[in-house]
């Protein structure tokens, strides 16, 4: 990479989370972040289009094209509450260096010095994550969310808006958690699990299951 070059990010989708994913980044070049937004790849808009002034550049089976230029990194946007798996398997066929996928940390988060984030995650506004958290890769937790000390997040997690999260809790892969969610401490949340708008979650919930209400329960 060539001194002093701005990292020129390619978001993968063009959806809601690639527009909000979009902002964030704006905010870190208004402070002093040095990036430029190309654009986005998306399969089912069409290219050209202009969203929030950045193009749909192509379609997300085109990313590998962009490798070539060193300074060109990506990110992810693709995570869907029913559709984890097939949207794991596009990003997998496409191949693509985990270097080369940008971690973002919006300026007015709070993440611990002790505590490790992976490829391709993206943290807004408000999140504040405590000390010795690991958050794996492709993971987004959006604005105002509390992620508590000893927290395992893994790979594709979603943590929505305004998630308290409690100390020594575990996220397992693909796990989708509501806005203004509660998680209590020392509580396992199977993969691909979906926990509701809301819900307050005092026990373990299984792999692919929902659970909504307070306390939360199973609902599928």
């Amino acid at each position: 990479m060539k001194k002093n070059n701005k990292l020129k990010l390619v978001i993968l989708g063009a959806g809601g989370n690639a527009t909000v994913i979009a902002s964030a980044v704006e905010d870190i070049i208004d402070a002093g972040g040095d990036y430029e937004i190309l654009g986005y790849l998306d399969d089912i808009k069409e290219k050209g289009k202009l969203i929030n002034n950045y193009p749909v550049l192509g379609t997300v089976p085109d990313a590998p094209s962009y490798l070539k230029d060193k300074d060109t990194m990506f990110v992810y946007s693709l995570l869907t509450a029913k559709k984890v798996n097939e949207r794991i398997e596009k990003l997998m066929k496409l191949n693509l260096p985990m270097e080369r996928f940008a971690t973002l940390v919006h300026p007015q988060a709070t993440v611990s010095r002790h505590s490790s984030l992976g490829r391709g995650v993206v943290i807004m506004p408000g999140v504040v994550i405590s000390p010795n958290v690991s958050v794996g890769n492709f993971v987004l937790i959006y604005a105002n969310s509390l992620i508590g000390h000893d927290v395992s997040i893994g790979d594709y997690c979603f943590v929505a808006n305004c998630v308290s999260v409690g100390s020594t809790v575990a996220l397992g892969k693909g796990a989708y958690l509501g806005s203004n969610s509660s998680i209590r401490e020392k509580v396992n949340i199977g993969e691909n699990a979906l926990v509701g708008l809301g819900a307050v979650v005092i026990k373990d919930v299984p792999d692919g299951k929902t659970v909504v209400g307070n306390p939360a329960k199973v609902l599928s």
